[in-house]
């Protein structure tokens, strides 16, 4: 089951479940654990990221984007724990930090439109970067250097991610129209560039994708449904209905142990228990009351990012007011 957990600056009581606190400072668009899940970054509004200890709620260390002029939406912590990037927003740049100086390394450049999503290489030695500018940039982190621009042949990249053994890279996007551009979702060689599998999904926009931990799935959101693909063939195993989830999901992402499939649409999260596709618990975001000459105003929360900690053990989601919310997963 669930039980709603964190340390927040305003505790709050659900009417139908236990004491929930909630990190609320504007910064919650990006989230990403530190590998040893001591540390939570967070990013926002603001052009800083945020290092709390989800311990005892305490922000550790506050990483300044000093050449970013709006907030960031995407951030990624490298697998060897020593840098975090950060981008997006209204900047075609992503920046990254030395964690241990608190240092900017540096700016990285060469997209022309907004960067939307961040994803570490296994190995810390390689940054993808998906963009606004319809390509997919490998980059190398020692020198700062664009290795391969990917066309990724659509309207926007939305999301990309690397394998576990780092050999392959999936990237999801828009295309509005597919008699022009290519398929939604591609996976990649990163280490030639070359294209595997270009995939037909049966939605215009691929927002999120999502490796199972073995390497063997991939699973991306469309209309209705979460499809969940043979990553060595480019062939869909299955398809999980979203008739409970009411609408379309806009985030996926796996568990650290691959038992657990979390699904996000608006302001409702459900984990699915992996690929046999029933729902094992709901997460639904109270409404934010907030005060109002009138009388108080009622304000739907969306889910704007999530994030499971390397145990596994808790389902971290940031919302579009700024909160964060950490959800402690039990087997009981």
């Amino acid at each position: 089951g669930l039980v709603a957990t964190g340390f927040v600056i305003v505790p709050r009581v659900l009417d139908d479940g236990p004491e929930v606190v909630v990190f609320d400072d504007a910064i919650s668009r990006g989230l990403a654990w530190s590998p040893n899940g001591d540390l939570l970054a967070s990013v926002g509004s603001r052009s800083k990221v945020v290092l709390r200890d989800p311990a005892t709620g305490e922000v550790v260390q506050t990483l300044d984007g000093e050449f970013v002029r709006s907030g960031f939406s995407t951030v990624a912590w490298s697998p060897d724990g020593d840098f975090i990037v950060a981008g997006g927003e209204d900047d075609d740049t992503f920046t990254m930090w030395d964690v241990a100086t608190g240092d900017v390394v540096r700016v990285f450049e060469g997209h022309t439109d907004r960067v939307e999503s961040l994803a570490w290489s296994p190995d810390s030695s390689r940054v993808a970067s998906a963009s606004q500018d319809t390509t997919v940039r490998v980059w190398d982190v020692a020198s700062g250097d664009t290795v391969h621009v990917l066309d990724a042949s659509i309207e926007t990249a939305w999301s990309v991610a690397w394998s576990p053994d780092g050999a392959v890279l999936a990237s999801g996007g828009t295309n509005d129209w597919p008699d022009e551009l290519g398929p939604t979702l591609k996976l990649w060689d990163p280490a030639t560039g070359e294209l595997l599998h270009a995939i037909e999904a049966d939605d215009v926009s691929v927002g999120s994708v999502a490796w199972s931990p073995d390497g063997a799935t991939v699973a991306t959101p469309t209309s209705g449904s979460v499809d969940l693909w043979d990553a060595a063939t480019g062939e869909r195993v299955q398809t999980l209905d979203l008739e409970l989830l009411g609408g379309n999901a806009d985030v996926v992402i796996w568990s650290p142990d691959g038992s657990t499939l979390a699904v996000v649409n608006g302001r409702t999260v459900l984990l699915w228990g992996g690929s046999s596709g029933e729902v094992i618990e709901t997460i639904t975001l109270p409404d934010r009351v907030r005060p109002h000459p009138r009388g108080e105003v009622s304000y739907t929360r969306r889910v704007r990012s999530a994030a499971w900690s390397p145990d596994g053990t808790t389902l971290a989601t940031g919302a579009d007011d700024g909160t964060t919310w950490l959800w402690a997963v039990s087997s009981g």
